[in-house]
Protein backbone atom coordinates (compact mmCIF):
# COMPACT_ATOMS: atom_id res chain seq x y z
CA UNK A 1 0.00 0.00 0.00
CA UNK A 2 1.30 3.49 -0.93
CA UNK A 3 2.27 5.54 2.63
CA UNK A 4 -0.30 8.87 1.53
CA UNK A 5 -3.05 5.63 1.61
CA UNK A 6 -1.06 3.51 4.82
CA UNK A 7 -1.05 7.02 6.67
CA UNK A 8 -4.65 8.62 5.27
CA UNK A 9 -6.03 10.08 8.38
CA UNK A 10 -9.34 8.43 9.46
CA UNK A 11 -10.91 11.28 12.05
CA UNK A 12 -10.09 15.17 12.49
CA UNK A 13 -7.81 14.90 15.13
CA UNK A 14 -5.26 13.02 12.18
CA UNK A 15 -5.91 16.02 9.52
CA UNK A 16 -3.22 17.82 9.49
CA UNK A 17 -4.32 21.65 9.71
CA UNK A 18 -7.48 23.03 8.36
CA UNK A 19 -8.83 23.96 11.72
CA UNK A 20 -11.68 26.36 10.61
CA UNK A 21 -12.67 23.67 8.32
CA UNK A 22 -13.10 20.77 10.69
CA UNK A 23 -14.17 23.01 13.55
CA UNK A 24 -17.14 24.08 10.96
CA UNK A 25 -18.21 20.38 10.21
CA UNK A 26 -17.65 19.26 14.02
CA UNK A 27 -20.16 21.98 15.07
CA UNK A 28 -22.89 20.82 12.34
CA UNK A 29 -22.57 16.93 13.83
CA UNK A 30 -22.81 19.07 17.23
CA UNK A 31 -25.81 20.83 16.49
CA UNK A 32 -27.40 18.85 13.59
CA UNK A 33 -27.48 21.63 11.24
CA UNK A 34 -26.99 19.23 8.12
CA UNK A 35 -26.48 20.65 4.83
CA UNK A 36 -27.77 19.12 1.78
CA UNK A 37 -24.40 20.18 -0.25
CA UNK A 38 -21.09 20.60 0.79
CA UNK A 39 -18.23 21.80 -1.36
CA UNK A 40 -14.26 21.65 -0.62
CA UNK A 41 -12.33 23.13 -2.53
CA UNK A 42 -8.28 23.69 -2.47
CA UNK A 43 -5.25 22.56 -3.81
CA UNK A 44 -4.13 18.88 -4.36
CA UNK A 45 -2.96 17.24 -1.41
CA UNK A 46 -4.34 19.12 1.29
CA UNK A 47 -7.24 16.67 2.03
CA UNK A 48 -10.36 17.29 -0.03
CA UNK A 49 -11.58 13.99 0.06
CA UNK A 50 -10.30 12.65 3.49
CA UNK A 51 -12.07 15.25 5.25
CA UNK A 52 -15.12 14.52 3.59
CA UNK A 53 -14.88 10.63 3.98
CA UNK A 54 -13.96 11.52 7.41
CA UNK A 55 -17.82 13.62 7.48
CA UNK A 56 -19.12 10.86 5.57
CA UNK A 57 -18.18 8.31 8.43
CA UNK A 58 -19.47 10.38 11.56
CA UNK A 59 -22.69 11.19 9.16
CA UNK A 60 -23.71 7.82 9.68
CA UNK A 61 -21.78 7.08 12.80
CA UNK A 62 -19.95 4.46 11.04
CA UNK A 63 -17.06 2.14 12.40
CA UNK A 64 -15.32 1.09 9.60
CA UNK A 65 -13.89 2.76 6.48
CA UNK A 66 -16.44 4.69 4.73
CA UNK A 67 -16.11 2.92 1.33
CA UNK A 68 -17.31 -0.03 2.67
CA UNK A 69 -20.37 1.65 3.52
CA UNK A 70 -23.04 0.67 0.86
CA UNK A 71 -25.12 3.82 2.16
CA UNK A 72 -21.75 6.11 0.80
CA UNK A 73 -21.41 6.12 -2.92
CA UNK A 74 -18.00 7.82 -4.16
CA UNK A 75 -17.32 8.84 -7.92
CA UNK A 76 -14.75 10.28 -9.75
CA UNK A 77 -15.86 12.96 -12.22
CA UNK A 78 -12.82 13.08 -13.95
CA UNK A 79 -14.00 9.42 -15.82
CA UNK A 80 -17.11 9.87 -15.04
CA UNK A 81 -18.36 12.77 -17.15
CA UNK A 82 -21.27 12.74 -19.10
CA UNK A 83 -24.41 13.33 -18.33
CA UNK A 84 -25.36 9.32 -18.58
CA UNK A 85 -23.29 8.76 -15.35
CA UNK A 86 -25.37 11.11 -13.42
CA UNK A 87 -28.58 10.06 -14.85
CA UNK A 88 -27.43 6.93 -12.99
CA UNK A 89 -26.32 9.13 -9.90
CA UNK A 90 -29.99 11.19 -9.98
CA UNK A 91 -31.78 7.85 -10.13
CA UNK A 92 -29.49 5.63 -7.38
CA UNK A 93 -30.24 8.73 -5.18
CA UNK A 94 -33.99 8.48 -5.11
CA UNK A 95 -33.51 5.06 -3.59
CA UNK A 96 -33.45 5.74 0.68
CA UNK A 97 -30.24 4.56 2.71
CA UNK A 98 -30.44 1.29 4.30
CA UNK A 99 -28.32 0.97 7.09
CA UNK A 100 -27.32 4.32 8.13
CA UNK A 101 -29.60 8.09 8.63
CA UNK A 102 -28.05 9.47 5.25
CA UNK A 103 -27.32 8.72 2.12
CA UNK A 104 -23.93 10.51 1.00
CA UNK A 105 -22.47 11.27 -2.26
CA UNK A 106 -19.17 12.16 -2.44
CA UNK A 107 -17.97 13.58 -5.74
CA UNK A 108 -14.35 13.86 -6.85
CA UNK A 109 -13.28 16.85 -9.14
CA UNK A 110 -16.47 17.74 -10.20
CA UNK A 111 -15.74 20.47 -12.20
CA UNK A 112 -14.61 17.72 -14.64
CA UNK A 113 -18.33 16.92 -15.49
CA UNK A 114 -19.39 18.30 -19.03
CA UNK A 115 -22.34 21.41 -18.49
CA UNK A 116 -24.75 19.27 -19.73
CA UNK A 117 -24.00 17.11 -16.44
CA UNK A 118 -24.04 19.89 -14.09
CA UNK A 119 -27.64 21.20 -15.06
CA UNK A 120 -28.82 17.68 -14.68
CA UNK A 121 -27.41 18.02 -11.37
CA UNK A 122 -28.68 21.01 -10.35
CA UNK A 123 -32.14 19.93 -9.34
CA UNK A 124 -31.09 17.22 -7.15
CA UNK A 125 -29.29 19.25 -5.69
CA UNK A 126 -32.32 22.11 -5.55
CA UNK A 127 -34.53 19.97 -3.73
CA UNK A 128 -32.99 17.19 -2.39
CA UNK A 129 -34.76 13.94 -0.40
CA UNK A 130 -34.23 15.07 2.67
CA UNK A 131 -32.05 12.09 3.47
CA UNK A 132 -29.38 12.98 0.37
CA UNK A 133 -26.10 14.46 1.28
CA UNK A 134 -23.58 15.65 -1.49
CA UNK A 135 -20.07 15.75 -0.83
CA UNK A 136 -18.13 17.35 -4.00
CA UNK A 137 -14.15 18.30 -3.64
CA UNK A 138 -12.58 20.20 -6.92
CA UNK A 139 -9.20 22.08 -7.01
CA UNK A 140 -11.03 24.79 -9.60
CA UNK A 141 -13.98 26.04 -8.32
CA UNK A 142 -14.79 28.70 -10.93
CA UNK A 143 -14.94 25.84 -13.83
CA UNK A 144 -18.61 24.88 -11.99
CA UNK A 145 -21.79 26.59 -12.86
CA UNK A 146 -22.79 29.80 -10.61
CA UNK A 147 -26.18 28.29 -10.26
CA UNK A 148 -24.20 25.04 -8.53
CA UNK A 149 -22.12 26.79 -6.56
CA UNK A 150 -25.19 29.12 -5.16
CA UNK A 151 -26.59 25.78 -3.35
CA UNK A 152 -23.67 24.54 -2.03
CA UNK A 153 -21.84 25.37 0.97
CA UNK A 154 -18.27 25.74 0.35
CA UNK A 155 -15.27 25.14 2.63
CA UNK A 156 -11.91 26.83 1.35
CA UNK A 157 -9.34 24.47 2.51
CA UNK A 158 -5.64 25.75 2.26
CA UNK A 159 -2.07 24.68 1.60
CA UNK A 160 -0.22 22.96 4.50
CA UNK A 161 2.62 24.69 5.98
CA UNK A 162 6.45 23.92 5.30
CA UNK A 163 6.88 23.29 9.53
CA UNK A 164 3.67 21.24 9.60
CA UNK A 165 4.78 18.78 6.67
CA UNK A 166 8.17 18.25 8.34
CA UNK A 167 6.66 17.61 11.78
CA UNK A 168 4.45 14.69 9.92
CA UNK A 169 7.20 13.85 7.41
CA UNK A 170 9.65 12.72 10.60
CA UNK A 171 7.04 11.27 12.30
CA UNK A 172 6.41 8.56 9.96
CA UNK A 173 9.79 8.44 8.72
CA UNK A 174 10.11 7.05 12.78
CA UNK A 175 7.51 4.77 12.20
CA UNK A 176 9.24 3.50 9.00
CA UNK A 177 12.50 3.10 10.68
CA UNK A 178 14.37 6.21 8.44
CA UNK A 179 17.60 7.60 9.45
CA UNK A 180 17.00 11.02 7.95
CA UNK A 181 18.13 14.37 9.12
CA UNK A 182 16.25 17.25 9.10
CA UNK A 183 17.32 19.59 6.26
CA UNK A 184 16.59 16.69 4.20
CA UNK A 185 13.15 16.71 5.61
CA UNK A 186 12.68 20.81 5.31
CA UNK A 187 14.07 20.20 1.57
CA UNK A 188 10.95 17.09 1.18
CA UNK A 189 8.58 19.66 2.65
CA UNK A 190 9.76 22.71 0.78
CA UNK A 191 9.78 20.71 -2.91
CA UNK A 192 5.91 19.14 -2.21
CA UNK A 193 4.63 22.86 -2.56
CA UNK A 194 2.15 22.54 0.56
CA UNK A 195 0.73 19.15 -0.47
CA UNK A 196 1.06 16.60 1.85
CA UNK A 197 0.46 13.41 -0.26
CA UNK A 198 3.17 15.14 -2.71
CA UNK A 199 5.35 15.08 0.64
CA UNK A 200 4.68 11.40 2.10
CA UNK A 201 5.31 10.51 -1.74
CA UNK A 202 8.52 12.39 -2.07
CA UNK A 203 9.84 10.29 1.43
CA UNK A 204 8.87 7.39 0.29
CA UNK A 205 10.60 7.77 -3.10
CA UNK A 206 13.89 8.33 -1.11
CA UNK A 207 13.69 5.44 1.04
CA UNK A 208 13.05 3.21 -1.71
CA UNK A 209 17.26 3.52 -1.84
CA UNK A 210 17.61 1.85 1.44
CA UNK A 211 20.43 4.32 2.32
CA UNK A 212 21.93 3.58 5.74
CA UNK A 213 22.17 7.67 6.47
CA UNK A 214 20.23 10.21 4.06
CA UNK A 215 21.60 13.37 4.42
CA UNK A 216 21.09 16.36 2.28
CA UNK A 217 23.10 15.92 -0.44
CA UNK A 218 21.76 12.38 -0.76
CA UNK A 219 18.03 13.77 -0.63
CA UNK A 220 18.87 16.50 -3.23
CA UNK A 221 20.80 14.08 -5.89
CA UNK A 222 17.84 11.88 -5.59
CA UNK A 223 15.21 14.82 -5.93
CA UNK A 224 17.41 15.99 -8.75
CA UNK A 225 18.76 18.75 -7.26
CA UNK A 226 21.79 20.74 -6.85
CA UNK A 227 23.80 19.99 -3.63
CA UNK A 228 23.58 22.73 -1.16
CA UNK A 229 27.45 22.94 -1.39
CA UNK A 230 27.63 23.73 -5.24
CA UNK A 231 24.80 26.48 -4.92
CA UNK A 232 26.87 28.36 -2.21
CA UNK A 233 30.25 28.26 -4.03
CA UNK A 234 28.58 29.68 -7.41
CA UNK A 235 27.00 32.28 -5.27
CA UNK A 236 30.48 32.82 -3.89
CA UNK A 237 32.26 33.34 -6.71
CA UNK A 238 29.24 35.23 -8.45
CA UNK A 239 29.90 38.08 -6.12
CA UNK A 240 33.75 38.57 -5.62
CA UNK A 241 33.45 37.22 -9.48
CA UNK A 242 36.09 34.00 -9.12
CA UNK A 243 34.51 31.79 -10.86
CA UNK A 244 37.58 28.46 -11.20
CA UNK A 245 37.76 26.41 -13.69
CA UNK A 246 37.18 23.17 -10.68
CA UNK A 247 34.37 25.28 -9.89
CA UNK A 248 32.66 25.19 -13.64
CA UNK A 249 33.79 21.49 -14.28
CA UNK A 250 31.94 20.34 -11.06
CA UNK A 251 28.47 22.05 -11.97
CA UNK A 252 28.67 20.48 -15.90
CA UNK A 253 29.44 17.40 -14.22
CA UNK A 254 26.39 17.17 -12.28
CA UNK A 255 24.44 17.04 -16.02
CA UNK A 256 21.87 19.91 -15.71
CA UNK A 257 21.08 22.05 -18.60
CA UNK A 258 21.24 26.11 -18.16
CA UNK A 259 17.42 26.40 -17.64
CA UNK A 260 17.47 24.44 -14.65
CA UNK A 261 20.39 25.88 -13.18
CA UNK A 262 19.15 29.31 -13.31
CA UNK A 263 16.33 28.07 -11.72
CA UNK A 264 17.22 26.46 -8.89
CA UNK A 265 20.01 28.96 -8.09
CA UNK A 266 17.13 31.99 -8.00
CA UNK A 267 14.93 29.91 -5.62
CA UNK A 268 18.35 29.16 -3.31
CA UNK A 269 18.60 32.76 -3.17
CA UNK A 270 15.33 33.91 -2.44
CA UNK A 271 15.45 31.42 0.49
CA UNK A 272 18.60 32.65 1.59
CA UNK A 273 18.14 36.03 0.40
CA UNK A 274 17.36 37.60 4.06
CA UNK A 275 21.17 37.19 4.98
CA UNK A 276 23.39 40.24 5.67
CA UNK A 277 24.64 39.90 2.14
CA UNK A 278 24.19 42.81 0.16
CA UNK A 279 25.32 41.29 -3.14
CA UNK A 280 21.65 39.24 -2.99
CA UNK A 281 19.81 42.43 -4.14
CA UNK A 282 22.39 42.05 -7.36
CA UNK A 283 22.20 39.14 -7.66
CA UNK A 284 18.73 38.49 -8.16
CA UNK A 285 17.18 40.74 -10.54
CA UNK A 286 19.63 39.70 -12.97
CA UNK A 287 19.11 36.11 -12.41
CA UNK A 288 15.72 36.86 -12.77
CA UNK A 289 15.74 39.03 -15.78
CA UNK A 290 18.15 36.17 -17.74
CA UNK A 291 15.85 33.51 -17.14
CA UNK A 292 12.74 35.85 -18.25
CA UNK A 293 14.72 35.91 -22.33
CA UNK A 294 14.23 32.41 -22.12
CA UNK A 295 17.29 32.09 -24.16
CA UNK A 296 18.53 28.24 -25.30
CA UNK A 297 20.60 27.82 -22.37
CA UNK A 298 22.32 24.41 -23.61
CA UNK A 299 24.67 24.30 -20.46
CA UNK A 300 25.35 25.83 -17.33
CA UNK A 301 28.80 27.43 -18.58
CA UNK A 302 26.75 29.17 -20.97
CA UNK A 303 24.09 30.71 -17.78
CA UNK A 304 27.11 31.50 -15.94
CA UNK A 305 28.99 33.56 -18.72
CA UNK A 306 25.38 35.51 -18.86
CA UNK A 307 25.05 36.10 -15.62
CA UNK A 308 28.84 37.44 -14.81
CA UNK A 309 28.72 39.68 -18.23
CA UNK A 310 25.50 41.39 -16.54
CA UNK A 311 26.87 41.63 -13.21
CA UNK A 312 29.70 43.52 -14.71
CA UNK A 313 27.32 46.09 -16.34
CA UNK A 314 25.09 46.36 -13.30
CA UNK A 315 28.61 47.53 -11.14
CA UNK A 316 30.10 49.47 -13.61
CA UNK A 317 29.53 52.89 -12.56
CA UNK A 318 28.92 55.65 -15.68
CA UNK A 319 31.05 58.56 -16.31
CA UNK A 320 30.28 61.52 -14.36
CA UNK A 321 30.45 63.15 -18.32
CA UNK A 322 27.68 60.59 -19.19
CA UNK A 323 25.59 61.42 -16.27
CA UNK A 324 25.74 65.28 -17.42
CA UNK A 325 25.28 64.48 -20.51
CA UNK A 326 21.80 62.80 -19.50
CA UNK A 327 21.05 66.08 -17.72
CA UNK A 328 21.33 67.40 -21.05
CA UNK A 329 19.16 65.63 -23.44
CA UNK A 330 16.15 67.40 -22.53
CA UNK A 331 14.26 69.45 -25.10
CA UNK A 332 14.59 72.72 -25.41
CA UNK A 333 12.97 75.92 -27.13
CA UNK A 334 14.34 76.46 -30.66
CA UNK A 335 15.36 80.46 -31.57
CA UNK A 336 13.45 82.30 -34.01
CA UNK A 337 14.60 81.50 -37.79
CA UNK A 338 15.40 84.04 -40.47
CA UNK A 339 12.98 82.90 -42.84
CA UNK A 340 12.81 86.25 -45.68
CA UNK A 341 13.62 84.71 -49.54
CA UNK A 342 16.60 87.68 -49.59
CA UNK A 343 18.55 86.01 -46.54
CA UNK A 344 17.96 82.52 -48.89
CA UNK A 345 19.07 83.83 -52.16
CA UNK A 346 21.93 86.16 -50.86
CA UNK A 347 23.99 83.40 -49.24
CA UNK A 348 25.69 80.61 -52.07
CA UNK A 349 25.77 78.07 -49.01
CA UNK A 350 22.98 76.01 -47.81
CA UNK A 351 22.22 77.35 -44.77
CA UNK A 352 21.39 75.27 -41.13
CA UNK A 353 18.93 77.95 -40.17
CA UNK A 354 16.74 76.85 -43.55
CA UNK A 355 13.34 75.41 -43.46
CA UNK A 356 13.61 71.93 -44.84
CA UNK A 357 11.57 71.65 -48.00
CA UNK A 358 9.79 68.28 -46.55
CA UNK A 359 7.22 69.83 -44.78
CA UNK A 360 6.97 67.13 -42.39
CA UNK A 361 10.00 67.49 -41.47
CA UNK A 362 10.20 69.46 -38.28
CA UNK A 363 11.93 70.05 -35.23
CA UNK A 364 11.14 67.31 -32.54
CA UNK A 365 9.81 69.38 -29.75
CA UNK A 366 7.22 70.29 -31.97
CA UNK A 367 4.04 68.50 -30.01
CA UNK A 368 2.01 66.06 -32.47
CA UNK A 369 -1.29 65.22 -31.05
CA UNK A 370 -4.02 62.78 -32.28
CA UNK A 371 -6.26 65.91 -33.30
CA UNK A 372 -3.21 67.64 -35.31
CA UNK A 373 -1.89 65.32 -37.76
CA UNK A 374 0.64 66.83 -38.41
CA UNK A 375 2.40 70.02 -37.55
CA UNK A 376 1.97 73.43 -38.93
CA UNK A 377 4.17 76.11 -40.58
CA UNK A 378 2.69 80.15 -40.71
CA UNK A 379 4.97 82.62 -41.83
CA UNK A 380 4.12 86.32 -40.95
CA UNK A 381 0.84 85.65 -41.41
CA UNK A 382 0.91 84.80 -44.94
CA UNK A 383 -0.66 81.33 -45.21
CA UNK A 384 1.40 79.09 -48.05
CA UNK A 385 -0.23 77.16 -50.51
CA UNK A 386 2.13 73.61 -49.31
CA UNK A 387 0.55 74.06 -45.54
CA UNK A 388 -3.50 74.42 -47.15
CA UNK A 389 -2.76 72.08 -49.57
CA UNK A 390 -1.75 69.77 -45.91
CA UNK A 391 -4.30 70.90 -44.53
CA UNK A 392 -6.82 69.69 -47.05
CA UNK A 393 -5.00 66.60 -47.69
CA UNK A 394 -5.07 65.60 -44.10
CA UNK A 395 -8.12 66.97 -43.07
CA UNK A 396 -10.21 63.38 -42.81
CA UNK A 397 -8.38 62.55 -39.93
CA UNK A 398 -9.57 64.77 -37.91
CA UNK A 399 -12.45 63.66 -35.27
CA UNK A 400 -15.32 65.90 -36.82
CA UNK A 401 -14.64 65.17 -40.11
CA UNK A 402 -17.85 63.34 -41.90
CA UNK A 403 -17.02 59.72 -42.78
CA UNK A 404 -17.36 60.17 -46.72
CA UNK A 405 -14.69 62.62 -46.40
CA UNK A 406 -11.75 59.33 -46.41
CA UNK A 407 -12.66 58.61 -49.82
CA UNK A 408 -13.84 61.63 -51.80
CA UNK A 409 -10.52 63.37 -49.89
CA UNK A 410 -8.23 61.35 -52.19
CA UNK A 411 -9.54 63.06 -55.32
CA UNK A 412 -9.16 66.74 -54.33
CA UNK A 413 -6.81 69.45 -55.18
CA UNK A 414 -6.23 72.86 -54.53
CA UNK A 415 -6.63 74.85 -57.78
CA UNK A 416 -7.11 78.85 -56.92
CA UNK A 417 -6.00 80.84 -54.00
CA UNK A 418 -5.83 83.98 -52.76
CA UNK A 419 -6.42 85.20 -49.51
CA UNK A 420 -10.26 84.95 -49.44
CA UNK A 421 -11.03 82.35 -51.40
CA UNK A 422 -9.97 78.77 -52.15
CA UNK A 423 -11.18 76.70 -54.89
CA UNK A 424 -11.03 72.80 -54.89
CA UNK A 425 -11.22 70.51 -57.61
CA UNK A 426 -12.21 67.25 -58.36
CA UNK A 427 -11.92 64.91 -61.60
CA UNK A 428 -14.99 63.23 -60.64
CA UNK A 429 -19.14 64.46 -60.71
CA UNK A 430 -20.49 62.30 -58.19
CA UNK A 431 -17.80 63.20 -55.85
CA UNK A 432 -18.70 66.92 -56.71
CA UNK A 433 -22.22 66.64 -55.67
CA UNK A 434 -20.73 65.54 -52.03
CA UNK A 435 -18.15 68.24 -51.48
CA UNK A 436 -20.28 70.61 -52.47
CA UNK A 437 -22.34 69.66 -49.01
CA UNK A 438 -23.12 72.24 -47.00
CA UNK A 439 -21.86 70.04 -44.23
CA UNK A 440 -18.32 68.95 -45.60
CA UNK A 441 -18.14 72.68 -46.83
CA UNK A 442 -18.89 73.79 -43.30
CA UNK A 443 -16.32 71.60 -42.22
CA UNK A 444 -13.35 73.16 -44.65
CA UNK A 445 -14.13 76.62 -43.44
CA UNK A 446 -14.27 75.52 -39.76
CA UNK A 447 -10.96 73.41 -40.49
CA UNK A 448 -9.20 76.40 -41.84
CA UNK A 449 -10.05 78.81 -39.24
CA UNK A 450 -8.81 76.47 -36.84
CA UNK A 451 -5.30 75.55 -38.37
CA UNK A 452 -4.49 79.31 -40.14
CA UNK A 453 -6.75 82.06 -38.50
CA UNK A 454 -8.04 82.69 -41.56
CA UNK A 455 -11.88 82.84 -43.43
CA UNK A 456 -11.79 81.28 -47.03
CA UNK A 457 -14.57 80.92 -49.20
CA UNK A 458 -14.85 77.33 -50.37
CA UNK A 459 -15.52 76.61 -53.90
CA UNK A 460 -15.63 73.52 -55.50
CA UNK A 461 -15.30 72.54 -59.21
CA UNK A 462 -14.91 69.89 -62.00
CA UNK A 463 -11.07 69.37 -62.55
CA UNK A 464 -9.60 70.17 -65.40
CA UNK A 465 -6.43 67.96 -66.31
CA UNK A 466 -4.73 70.91 -68.46
CA UNK A 467 -5.20 73.33 -65.32
CA UNK A 468 -2.82 74.40 -62.48
CA UNK A 469 -3.26 75.71 -59.29
CA UNK A 470 -3.55 79.83 -59.43
CA UNK A 471 -2.87 82.07 -57.09
CA UNK A 472 -3.42 85.76 -56.63
CA UNK A 473 -2.10 88.43 -54.87
CA UNK A 474 0.48 86.00 -53.25
CA UNK A 475 4.18 85.93 -52.64
CA UNK A 476 6.22 82.38 -52.01
CA UNK A 477 7.96 81.58 -48.53
CA UNK A 478 10.98 79.39 -48.66
CA UNK A 479 8.73 76.74 -47.07
CA UNK A 480 7.16 75.85 -50.22
CA UNK A 481 8.71 72.44 -51.49
CA UNK A 482 8.54 73.57 -55.17
CA UNK A 483 11.29 76.52 -54.89
CA UNK A 484 14.83 74.68 -54.12
CA UNK A 485 17.33 77.17 -55.11
CA UNK A 486 21.04 75.71 -55.42
CA UNK A 487 23.86 77.32 -54.02
CA UNK A 488 25.11 78.02 -56.79
CA UNK A 489 22.87 80.25 -58.71
CA UNK A 490 23.35 83.69 -58.77
CA UNK A 491 20.03 85.97 -57.83
CA UNK A 492 20.77 87.51 -61.03
CA UNK A 493 20.05 84.37 -62.77
CA UNK A 494 16.55 83.77 -61.07
CA UNK A 495 14.71 87.30 -62.38
CA UNK A 496 13.26 86.32 -65.35
CA UNK A 497 11.09 89.67 -65.16
CA UNK A 498 14.44 91.72 -66.34
CA UNK A 499 14.44 89.60 -70.16
CA UNK A 500 10.24 90.17 -70.59
CA UNK A 501 10.40 88.41 -74.48
CA UNK A 502 12.49 85.92 -73.20
CA UNK A 503 11.47 82.47 -74.13
CA UNK A 504 14.00 80.74 -71.49
CA UNK A 505 11.71 79.71 -68.47
CA UNK A 506 12.98 78.99 -64.66
CA UNK A 507 13.07 74.72 -65.00
CA UNK A 508 11.46 75.08 -61.73
CA UNK A 509 8.76 76.39 -62.53
CA UNK A 510 8.33 73.67 -65.59
CA UNK A 511 8.21 71.14 -62.80
CA UNK A 512 6.59 71.34 -59.63
CA UNK A 513 9.07 69.18 -57.38
CA UNK A 514 12.95 69.68 -58.57
CA UNK A 515 14.83 66.42 -58.29
CA UNK A 516 16.59 66.18 -55.09
CA UNK A 517 20.93 66.99 -56.00
CA UNK A 518 20.09 68.20 -59.68
CA UNK A 519 20.66 72.18 -59.64
CA UNK A 520 18.12 74.48 -60.79
CA UNK A 521 18.94 75.80 -64.77
CA UNK A 522 16.71 77.88 -67.76
CA UNK A 523 16.09 75.86 -69.95
CA UNK A 524 14.68 77.12 -74.00
CA UNK A 525 11.14 76.82 -74.39
CA UNK A 526 9.94 75.97 -77.64
CA UNK A 527 7.67 78.67 -79.02
CA UNK A 528 7.15 78.24 -82.97
CA UNK A 529 5.01 76.18 -84.57
CA UNK A 530 5.53 72.48 -85.44
CA UNK A 531 4.97 71.77 -89.56
CA UNK A 532 3.19 68.93 -89.52
CA UNK A 533 4.57 65.81 -92.06
CA UNK A 534 4.09 66.56 -95.76
CA UNK A 535 1.28 63.80 -97.17
CA UNK A 536 2.43 62.44 -100.19
CA UNK A 537 -0.05 60.67 -102.88
CA UNK A 538 1.40 57.54 -104.24
CA UNK A 539 3.94 54.57 -103.52
CA UNK A 540 6.26 56.50 -106.39
CA UNK A 541 6.55 60.07 -104.28
CA UNK A 542 7.07 57.76 -100.74
CA UNK A 543 10.49 55.63 -102.66
CA UNK A 544 11.57 58.69 -104.43
CA UNK A 545 11.86 60.29 -100.65
CA UNK A 546 13.09 57.96 -98.88
CA UNK A 547 15.69 56.52 -102.13
CA UNK A 548 17.74 58.09 -104.30
CA UNK A 549 17.44 56.60 -107.96
CA UNK A 550 20.12 57.35 -110.62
Amino acid sequence: MNWYNKYRPADFNEVLGQELVKSVLENSLTQGRIKHGYLFNGPKGVGKTTIARIFASKLNQLQTQPENSIDIIELDAASNTGIDNIRQLIDSSKTPPINGKWKIYIIDEVHMLSKNAMNALLKTLEEPPEYLVFLLATTNPEKLLPTVLSRLTKLNLTGHTQLDLTKNLRRIADLENINIDDPSLDLIAKRSTGSQRDAINLLETIASYDLENISINNASQILGLLPIAILDKTIAALEYNKLSSELILEIENLGFDGDTFLGQLLEYLIDTGFNNSNNFSILIPVIAETISLKLPLSSPLTSLAIIQAKLLNVTKKLPQEDLNYQKKTKLEVIEPINLSIENILENSEPSENIVPNNIDSVPDNIPVTDETPAPFIKLDGVVSLPLLTHIIENSSKEKQAPPILKMLIKNLEITEFNKDEITLATNNSIFLTQLNNPKILNFFKDLLIQKTGNTYHIKVIIKNSASQPKISNYSPTPIEPEIKPAATIKPAELKPKDTPNSTKKPFYSVYKNLPENVDSFLIEVFTGNLEPPQKLENWDEQASSMFEFE
